[in-house]
């Protein structure tokens, strides 16, 4: 900022007492706006975004990006590098007033301009190292990160053998279930013939016995039919001889009542 931008006090005396000036491109504005303009105001200086060390204003930042010598290097660089935006320097509250403007608060205000230019590269450069030291934790994350990927990929190496071997023992083993399942099936088969046979050989039994059960009742009926023959026989055999042996009694009787009768 030049000091013949500076606004000679026989102006600022002429000037209503609620306008104020910018410090930086001396317009004139309403007590309140002063802050919205300075957040706009193109004649601040601020630090060169690719960081080459110069301090331009707003207004001439694009012009002196495509001339920084080191715009060249970012260009030629194969790797891109963020930079941060730049913080623009604070900008304190003034407290003197246009009447009372001369050269020594002119320089005491640009040595306090110099002294937060100053504080604000002080603490660009803290926030640099810390920056440095955060990323050097990431570097040294990023590395650990690394060293884990690569156990996991070993372990899942080994784990992706291990499921291999695995599954050819199943593959094995389902084999040699189907062998046995067959084998299996074959006996059973044998097993079911046999007891269709078995099976057979009972029936044919059974049909024996109920035959051989038949032919005993119908002998038992043979016999029962001939002993009831018998009964008979033998009742009808006692009947006529207690008739012989009744007659011959009657018949003895008879001769011994004759005799007797001959006698007398």
């Amino acid at each position: 900022m030049s000091l013949n931008k500076l606004t000679r006090p026989s102006e600022l005396i002429s000037k209503g007492p609620k306008d104020s000036p910018c410090y930086f491109c001396n317009e004139l504005f309403e007590m309140g706006q002063l802050q919205n303009h300075l957040k706009l105001c193109g004649s601040i200086l601020e630090q060169c975004p690719l960081r080459c060390g110069a301090w331009i204003q707003r207004k001439h930042k694009e012009e002196h990006v495509k001339d920084c010598p080191k715009m060249e290097k970012t260009r030629n660089s194969s790797s891109h590098v963020s930079v941060p935006p730049p913080v623009p320097p604070a900008v304190s509250e003034h407290t003197w007033t246009p009447r009372n403007v001369n050269l020594d608060d002119c320089v005491s205000y640009l040595e306090k301009e110099v002294a937060n230019i100053k504080l604000v590269l002080t603490e660009e450069s803290s926030r640099r190292e810390v920056q440095s030291t955060e990323l050097e934790t990431i570097r040294s994350k990023i590395v650990l990160v690394e060293e884990r990927s690569q156990h996991f990929l070993s372990t899942l190496v080994s784990l992706r053998a291990a499921v291999d071997d695995e599954a050819e023992r199943s593959a094995n083993w389902a084999a040699q279930f189907k062998h046995d399942l067959a084998n299996v099936q074959l006996a059973l088969q044998e097993l079911q013939g046999q007891q269709l046979s078995t099976v057979m050989r009972l029936e044919s039994t059974v049909s024996g016995l109920v035959h051989e059960q038949n032919e005993r009742e119908l002998l038992e009926q043979a016999l029962t039919q001939h002993d009831s023959k018998i009964r008979t026989v033998k009742k009808l055999v006692t009947s006529k001889a207690w008739k012989e042996y009744h007659e011959k009694k009657e018949t003895e009787k008879n001769k011994k009542t004759a005799r007797k009768r001959r006698k007398s």
